[in-house]
C-alpha cells in the first residue's frame, strides 16, 4: 500500500513563517519539534560547512513538504537546509508515529500518512 502527504499543509491556523535567503533551516543529524510545510520559496539541501553550501544534493521549491519523512520515521535529519530564496513556511507538531510500544499515534501527520493514496 502506497502512502502520500497531502500538499496542503494540515493546519491552516498555525502562523506562516518568513526566512530570508542563507538562512539555516535544518540541521543534519539533529531532531526539530516539528516539520514545515513550504509555502512558498526554494531551499537547497546538502552539507554546510562553516556558513558555506559546500556540497548541495538536492533544491526543494514550495509549496511542498520540507523533511517531512524524517517526521514520520523519527529520525534526524540527514541533510542541511537552508533559504535559496526569500521563503514563507508553516511548521507543524513533529510527533513521532509510532510509539515504542508499536502502537500508531493519532497525531494529525500520522493519519495523513496512514492514508491509503488517491487512485
Amino acid at each position: 500500500m502506497s502512502v502520500m502527504i497531502p500538499i496542503h499543509s494540515p493546519d491552516s491556523a498555525v502562523e506562516v513563517q518568513k526566512f530570508p535567503r542563507g538562512q539555516l533551516l535544518l540541521q543534519r543529524g539533529v531532531d526539530t519539534p516539528h516539520v514545515s510545510y513550504i509555502e512558498s520559496g526554494r531551499v537547497a539541501l546538502g552539507v554546510v560547512q562553516g556558513d558555506v553550501m559546500e556540497h548541495q544534493i538536492g533544491v526543494l521549491e514550495g509549496p511542498c513538504w520540507l523533511d517531512a519523512s524524517s517526521a514520520v520515521l523519527g529520525l534526524p535529519h540527514l541533510v542541511d537546509a537552508v533559504a535559496d530564496s526569500p521563503l514563507e513556511m508553516t511548521p507543524q507538531a513533529n510527533r513521532v508515529c509510532r510509539q515504542p510500544s508499536g502502537q500508531r499515534r493519532r497525531s494529525p501527520l500520522c493519519r495523513m500518512v496512514a492514508q491509503p493514496r488517491p487512485a
